[in-house]
């Protein structure tokens, strides 16, 4: 007699092939929509990429060049561009969009066993007190949680992020169905992620001018709320990155700052804010590592920054490319 939970039988071989067929039809569909919406694929899991790259550090050497700042760093900076001007050297991408690096500068500086090169945003904002902890909730995780089996889980979930555009965060049901119920459809990403952490915008898919104004709008109201910083305070906060700069460079690292560009109101806000000769030279004077300002670059002001403060992709590697070569002019690094 069979039992009550013995499957029937049949040929089920047609049938899961009709299955699978009519499942990857579907999903066809569903990502053929969504990349007509202007969805591209990119990585999604932007902490578990983060301490995917930065283990990398734990069995380098002076050969590495670790990259820490925000989301101009990380879509300014072209790691194939490095790569093809200093082929000897091992760049590694640590900005994170929205940080501030002085969290991640310190992290290096305690780590006794990296003593490669670091560059490094640097501006007034950058070093703030309202941002030194901006990547902590980083290291944090690095440090405390991460491990084979999360790195494991980032590996083997990556060549769907980077090939199904349907897999991106903000297209998940908890997001989107909500907004299909009120009648909305999710606005297309124009920013995305490569495995590298390389970032790459596409400003054709938004309104520019209202994407410039809502940032400036967050810009204002953290200057409305934030207490000026004293000209005592910001010795002090240099003191202690020139610190972080010493213990790096006493292994045989090196430090290298980056100023890079703004234009337009994003520019004219931040020197209000923090007027240049108050902080960032101030900053260049004491932190006792080398600066390089992108107004010192030929031709500066024909860099692309298409919402005032981030360089577009061809830009960002004539910008990186005049870093390589500046690392070998000053001597920071070997020419190849």
């Amino acid at each position: 007699m069979r039992g009550l939970i013995d499957p029937p039988s049949g040929p089920w071989a047609p049938t899961w092939i009709v299955g699978l067929l009519l499942a990857g039809t579907v999903l066809g569909w569903v990502e053929y929509t969504v990349r007509g919406m202007g969805h591209e694929p990119g990585m999604g899991s932007q902490t578990a990429l983060w301490c995917h790259h930065r283990q990398r550090l734990e069995s380098g050497g002076p050969e590495q060049v670790v990259v820490i700042g925000g989301s101009r760093l990380q879509m300014g900076f072209s790691l194939p561009a490095f790569r093809e001007e200093l082929p000897d050297l091992d760049p590694i991408q640590l900005a994170m969009a929205g940080t501030c690096p002085a969290a991640t500068l310190h992290d290096l500086a305690e780590d006794e066993s990296f003593n490669g090169t670091v560059l490094c945003s640097g501006n007034a904002r950058m070093f703030q007190p309202t941002h030194l902890r901006d990547q902590t909730h980083l290291i944090e995780h690095y440090h405390e949680t991460w491990g084979p089996g999360e790195d494991l889980g980032l590996i083997m979930a990556a060549p769907f992020q980077l090939n199904l555009a349907l897999l991106q965060p903000h297209l998940s049901a908890p997001l989107v169905v909500p907004m299909l119920l009120r009648g909305k459809r999710p606005g297309p990403n124009y920013v995305t992620t490569r495995f590298d952490r390389t970032r790459v915008a596409d400003y054709t898919k938004i309104n520019l001018e209202r994407v410039i104004n809502a940032r400036m709008e967050i810009l204002k109201a953290e200057f409305r709320r934030t207490v000026p910083t004293s000209p005592e305070q910001w010795r002090k906060i240099i003191g202690k990155v020139h610190d972080d700069v010493r213990r790096i460079e006493e292994r045989g690292g090196r430090v290298v700052f980056l100023h890079l560009p703004t234009r337009g109101r994003y520019a004219e806000l931040e020197d209000n804010f923090h007027p240049r000769e108050v902080f960032w030279d101030v900053f260049r004077e004491h932190v006792g590592a080398l600066t390089l300002d992108s107004s010192e670059m030929p031709d500066h002001e024909s860099l692309i920054l298409s919402d005032e403060s981030h360089l577009d992709y061809k830009s960002g590697e004539r910008y990186t490319r005049w870093i390589a070569r500046e690392l070998v002019a000053r001597g920071v690094v070997s020419a190849p």
